[in-house]
């Protein structure tokens, strides 16, 4: 506790004051040795492309909203955080990968189309080797074009979107991405760590005896026995991925599953407690830290957030002491081009019963309200329809480096997945970024479907039960490795 309060102030602090010729006569005589000596100095050669010709860029760009411009949740009014985008382009074969974190609530639909077109141009890869994530911040923007084409036809899409804002936000990624490949650097370590982030995390479903869920524990609750049940499932491990050239290290990716809400709604545009940490410790590093967050579909901070002002400073230095000691406990190894690859599944998520053009479009004109399924989840969830029907399949994707695996999810899946891959493949290092693809919503297990629940109702997930088999399929494949 002494050290968590010696922490704490230290970031308080940090935040509050800031808002990287004799050889001719041996080939004559002895012309085997020549020959032996010329193999073994192209294979010493090889070895040494093989090992060296990895490269890194790092670029990252401010996508704060204006006071005025619409947020997930009302209209923002102040700005307490800046808002980044923050991501690698990794070259180890002829199409680089990027890997790109943003902190907005989540990016949909012709959204995310609009983001893999333009990042996969600005480096020359192709849009399967592109991975975006939101990292879930609610006093953030929503990323979509789909849903305001259909806002406009039953109400004002400008409320809840500014579609210039996002189109220019992404060009900017794109342009800082592009401009990063002139400043590769050569990765010749990759290392990995990991701690346990403590009084975070808890499971958002309390179930009853039945295993029903019997209350919702959301990221703030007054109910004080509800806040002080147990914390139920959750994966309370962060994880660090390092790259380095040679000694010096060039980024830092951490890995941790949880909503990264303490509060929302009130216009205060905010990276929230996972920016602070992040911000922190690249302060106290001296070098880029990128923060993704996992399968944290019921996953919140609801037993631990008590409402203070300063909540958001302790859950902050929580995940810091965590970083801290994920980076202690690293452990570097040469990485070489070979053990690198990268790997993608398309999937189909099948839908919900309810998700039915007709009965949708009922819905949004007034004809047949749905109690369970008001305006906004009703246009998201035909959004999501269409966007099915034009393109059915959506993607999970695996980088490999050596015996660790950054896989990519999409929407908001529960925990169980990214624990069962852990459990699936023990021998490796398994680090999972979700909220990808955000438009299906959540992707609970198949029995969390008859559970009850916010997260398997109509109001959050367009998926049917069967999804959560599919998911897991995909996931398999993508960390099965084939060397």
């Amino acid at each position: 506790m002494k050290d968590e309060v010696l922490l704490f102030r230290q970031i308080l602090s940090s935040y509050s004051n800031n808002q990287f010729d004799r050889d001719r006569s041996m080939t004559t005589k002895f012309p085997l040795f020549v020959i032996l000596y010329i193999l073994l100095s192209v294979g010493h050669w090889l070895h040494g492309q093989d090992r060296t010709d990895v490269r890194l860029a790092y670029f990252e760009t401010d996508v704060t909203p204006a006071v005025g411009d619409p947020l997930a949740f009302g209209t923002a009014q102040m700005v307490r955080d800046s808002l980044s985008a923050r991501g690698i382009v990794l070259v180890f074969d002829e199409k680089p990968v990027v890997l790109l974190a943003v902190d907005w609530i989540g990016i949909a639909n012709e959204g995310m189309d609009v983001f893999r077109s333009q990042l996969a141009a600005a480096v020359q890869s192709t849009e399967d080797r592109v991975s975006v994530h939101a990292l879930h911040q609610h006093d953030a923007v929503r990323c979509d074009f789909l849903t305001p084409k259909i806002m406009n036809d039953y109400g004002d899409s400008e409320l809840y979107y500014d579609t210039s804002f996002l189109h220019t936000a992404i060009q900017r990624i794109a342009l800082s991405a592009k401009e990063a490949m002139q400043e590769l650097r050569t990765v010749t370590d990759i290392g990995y760590g990991q701690a346990q982030v403590h009084r975070v995390a808890s499971n958002r479903r309390v179930l009853d005896h039945h295993g029903d869920v019997k209350a919702m524990r959301w990221s703030y609750t007054e109910d004080f026995l509800l806040r002080h049940e147990g914390q139920g499932q959750i994966d309370p491990w962060l994880r660090m991925v390092t790259f380095y050239e040679e000694e010096e290290p060039l980024v830092g990716l951490s890995y941790y599953a949880v909503h990264p809400v303490t509060a929302f709604g009130d216009g205060i545009v905010s990276a929230e407690f996972v920016g602070i940490a992040r911000q922190f410790q690249e302060k106290k590093r001296g070098y880029p830290q990128i923060y993704f967050t996992g399968a944290a579909g019921n996953i919140g901070v609801g037993k631990y957030n008590d409402g203070s002002d300063k909540i958001r400073f302790t859950l902050a230095t929580r995940i810091s002491m965590a970083m801290d000691e994920a980076l202690r406990t690293t452990r570097r190894k040469p990485i070489r081009r070979s053990q690198i690859s990268w790997k993608t599944e398309s999937v189909y998520l099948p839908l919900a019963d309810y998700m039915n053009r007709d009965s949708l479009e009922m819905v949004l004109t007034g004809k047949t309200p749905d109690p369970e399924l008001p305006y906004l989840r009703a246009i998201g969830s035909l959004a999501w329809w269409i966007r099915v029907h034009k393109e059915p399949y959506v993607r999970v994707s695996a980088l490999r480096l050596g015996d660790v695996q950054l896989l990519s999810l999409p929407g908001e899946p529960f925990v169980e997945f990214q624990l069962a891959a852990q459990r699936f493949f023990p021998d490796q290092n398994i680090c999972t970024a979700a909220y990808e693809e955000y438009g299906m919503g959540y992707i609970g297990t198949k029995e969390a479907y008859s559970q009850g629940g916010y997260e398997t109702s109509k109001m959050a997930s367009t998926l049917a039960p069967e999804s959560a088999d599919a998911l897991m399929k995909a996931i398999n494949e993508v960390l099965t490795r084939n060397d």
